[in-house]
């Protein structure tokens, strides 16, 4: 609940200086001659003075988990792009196992299997969250999710189109999916400057900023 502030000059502080307001935020000066009473303004217009949440590499990781199928709300730069660490770092020890296993002589080369399996259905494991982790880094920047959904349609159809262009050959539709395939290739791009992008430092539709 939001409150009026009354300062008084002197001894002459009022100590029924904190009364419930409408919702808006107002200020009141007491001087010796008269009372001025500032215009209110809303909370969500005033800056926010606390330092923005540090968000390390391990509770990045809880966040996104924790969050796994949520797409309300908003998402830290660092909160995102460590989560999205963690993914490559995944990839990159699926890749190692990958090739030591090739590189392996019966039985040493089960285990690096058995390694690779894991570690590969846990880089599975991060590819919802990182969806929605990406929807709430952009309504941290003011915009809509809508951009992801959009990119997405446009790869599925022209993975689609062209697939059945190619079996079909069709050259309208191989040529069609080829534009949506650029059309989705743009719209990566979009969002990947997006996401670089800081996010809002007051409220926004999709949320107050951590802080």
């Amino acid at each position: 609940m939001s409150c009026c502030l009354w300062v008084g000059q002197g001894a002459g502080l009022d100590p029924r200086s904190f009364w419930a307001g409408d919702g808006r935020v107002g200020v009141m000066i007491d001087t010796p001659n008269r009372a001025i009473n500032l215009t209110p303004v809303a909370p969500s217009t005033l800056p926010h003075s606390g330092k923005a949440l540090q968000v390390n590499f391990s509770e990045a990781i809880n966040s996104g988990y924790a969050n796994y199928f949520r797409l309300q709300g908003r998402a830290r730069r660092a909160e995102y792009w460590w989560f999205v660490l963690f993914g490559f770092l995944l990839d990159l020890v699926v890749m190692v196992f990958q090739v030591f296993e090739r590189l392996s002589a019966p039985p040493l080369h089960l285990i690096f299997g058995l390694f690779a399996l894991v570690f590969g259905l846990a880089q599975l494991s991060t590819i919802i969250p990182s969806v929605t982790l990406e929807v709430r880094r952009l309504h941290d920047t003011g915009r809509s999710g809508k951009w992801v959904a959009w990119q997405i349609a446009a790869l599925i159809f022209a993975v689609f189109l062209l697939t059945a262009g190619a079996a079909a050959r069709s050259t309208p539709v191989v040529l069609f999916g080829t534009a949506l395939g650029a059309v989705s290739f743009a719209l990566s791009l979009a969002i990947f400057v997006f996401l670089l992008l800081p996010g809002d430092r007051n409220d926004n539709p999709y949320g107050t900023p951590r802080t």
